[in-house]
């Protein structure tokens, strides 16, 4: 691309307002209030929205007891740039710098991964010069499930030579945990971020090499919001794609045997979460003009049910036994966190839907993430239904 550093990102956040469908929201290019700007996005400051309280950092406002949902296994959740768990009706701070995002668990429950928000001066090339940059980078780290032991994995940071200062970064973004526990799946423009877009990759979770999957992209938009399947044979993905200056995303299916994408879902479906059985992934459904949410069946690619007509409803992710959906809800500039729990007849509808906070200060750009302990979790798919579901027509773009 052969852009300056604080517009490498650009593409990304561009690909993230039109796969999401935000529009008309105000503040910084991430834009969402209460959210922490992506890495390479310049910080502007977004404030409560009118009649809304001024966040407090050590406090969650949560509805009455009897009107809460109450959350099987633990729940990790981000707020203003910190990370929050929450299992029962019990709410537990685990980081409190305010730079963090993205959080995901390690399949043992024992260690959470997330990425860190830095920033750096340095000289860094644009157009045959180098120019002195403050550098907004990420950095995927990993802490104990209590908060505790707080450790880098890796940095997007790196030397170029020729001087002591001069130097770049890459995009480390969205990482999701395997379900072996020994890779991620992410979105990063590494090994080159000056001539890649963001797009799928895979990295191991002790760090190291960034591993780019090849799958073709919109140019500049990229891909984003990376889920393995349980199985851990499948990722699926948000393909970014455009109508004038609308988005119209679809969801890609990555098999890592065959190296091969198929698309499901209709056109300006994005986001997605896989249910624990592997047939299913709820996901956004946008029109340009809001988000709802949507469950799509895997092996046909066609949706069965739309779960939400808000238009304001986004970033859903099964619960780890298929029974709920927990997702985010837009209200004015307001951003809370609730879960929907689903009619036991199998009819994927919705039977009752119930908040978890009510301050509107959860972070839009960060997915909830969910554990449940092994007493709790249900089987998984077997390997002949798995390979089943791969052997759907095959599409190299949507």
């Amino acid at each position: 691309m052969g852009i300056a550093p604080l517009l490498a990102v650009v593409g990304l956040v561009v690909a993230a307002v039109l796969s999401l469908g935000l529009l008309s929201l105000s503040g910084s290019a991430s834009a969402a209030p209460g959210t922490t700007p992506g890495p390479g996005a310049t910080r502007t400051p977004t404030g409560p929205g009118p009649g809304q309280p001024t966040p407090n950092p050590s406090m969650v406002i949560t509805p009455a007891p009897e009107q809460r949902a109450q959350v099987r296994g633990t729940m990790l959740f981000v707020r203003t740039g910190n990370i929050w768990s929450i299992s029962g009706d019990k709410l537990t701070q685990l980081s409190d710098k305010g730079t963090d995002s993205w959080p995901a668990w390690a399949p043992d429950g024992a260690r959470i991964y997330f990425t860190e928000t830095r920033t750096v001066v340095a000289q860094s090339p644009w157009q045959g010069r180098d120019s002195k940059y403050t550098l907004i980078y990420p950095v995927i780290m990993s802490m104990a499930a209590d908060g505790s032991d707080r450790e880098e994995v890796q940095s997007g940071l790196y030397n170029l030579g020729g001087g002591a200062n001069r130097r770049y970064f890459q995009q480390l973004l969205q990482a999701d945990v395997s379900p072996d526990g020994k890779q991620f799946a992410l979105v990063s423009d590494a090994p080159d971020p000056l001539t890649r877009d963001v797009t799928l990759s895979l990295m191991s979770t002790a760090g190291g090499k960034v591993t780019n999957l090849g799958v073709k992209d919109v140019s500049v938009l990229g891909h984003n919001d990376p889920d393995w399947s349980p199985d851990g044979k499948q990722i699926a993905f948000s393909y970014n794609g455009r109508n004038g200056t609308v988005g119209a995303p679809r969801v890609g299916i990555y098999t890592l045997a065959t190296k091969k994408v198929r698309y499901v879902g209709p056109r300006g479906f994005a986001n997605p979460s896989w249910s624990p059985d592997g047939k299913y992934v709820v996901g956004e459904r946008t029109n340009g003009k809001g988000r709802d949410l949507a469950i799509v069946e895997v092996a046909s690619g066609q949706e069965v049910n739309q779960l939400t007509r808000d238009g304001n409803s986004f970033s859903p992710v099964y619960s780890p036994d298929g029974t709920q959906i927990a997702y985010l809800r837009l209200n004015g500039q307001a951003i809370d966190l609730r879960i929907m729990t689903l009619e036991d007849d199998g009819s994927l509808k919705p039977a009752l839907d119930k908040a978890i906070t009510e301050d509107g200060s959860i972070d839009a750009s960060s997915s909830p993430a969910w554990f449940f302990p092994p007493d709790l979790r249900p089987a998984l798919p077997s390997p002949a239904a798995s390979s089943a579901r791969t052997e759907s027509p095959v599409a190299t773009t949507p």
